[in-house]
């Protein structure tokens, strides 16, 4: 426990750092949740998915729809922010529907006969805006560098680095907690997107 204190304490500093180099600190957030989410959610949905009683079938339909998603949702919010020449306030209105998707997912095993239709709303909704984000997350960091390309490695790291936390502690904090609180702890870290 000492350990992960310390280790965001140190993360935490390095982040205020960022800011005073004249690095976008707010997208190094992003990347961290991001790839936290990612790397937290991803590897354990189907076990989400069959402790909740959906069927193998079910399963891989739903796990058919994030991968179907990122054909389509980078290139329409990246039209979309280039047409309004806004991306931070797209990659903010993601989050919010991101968010919300995961909230019908997370109610749809208690719908009963919906439970299906409910799932692939939420995964379509949640992956048609998540697919999106980081494209636009990119293009801005770029943007805001403007010459200082040596930067984009320093924020970029965060996503490593929430990556590779998230895969060492996921699951023995799912053993801990429960498979069930898999969409809760997801949701708390998509927060960091705003």
């Amino acid at each position: 426990m000492a350990l992960t204190l310390g280790f965001l304490h140190a993360l935490t500093t390095r982040l205020r750092t960022l800011g005073r180099a004249g690095l976008p600190a707010p997208l190094a957030l992003f990347f961290l949740t991001y790839f936290i989410l990612i790397a937290a959610v991803n590897p354990y949905f189907s076990l989400w998915l069959s402790h909740h009683g959906y069927s193998a079938g079910q399963i891989g339909l739903l796990l058919g729809i994030p991968p179907f998603m990122r054909v389509f949702g980078p290139t329409s919010w990246g039209r979309l922010a280039d047409r309004t020449g806004q991306r931070a306030p797209w990659i903010q209105c993601m989050a919010g529907l991101s968010l919300l998707g995961l909230g019908v997912l997370a109610a749809a095993p208690y719908a009963q006969e919906w439970r299906l239709v409910l799932a692939v709303v939420g995964l379509v909704v949640m992956h048609a805006m998540l697919s999106g984000q980081v494209p636009l997350a990119e293009a801005l960091l770029l943007s805001n560098l403007g010459s200082n390309m040596a930067g984009y490695g320093r924020v970029r790291l965060y996503g490593s680095v929430g990556f590779f936390i998230a895969v060492l502690v996921m699951g023995s904090l799912l053993d801990w907690v429960g498979i069930s609180w898999l969409l809760g702890m997801g949701a708390v870290v998509l927060l960091g997107h705003f």
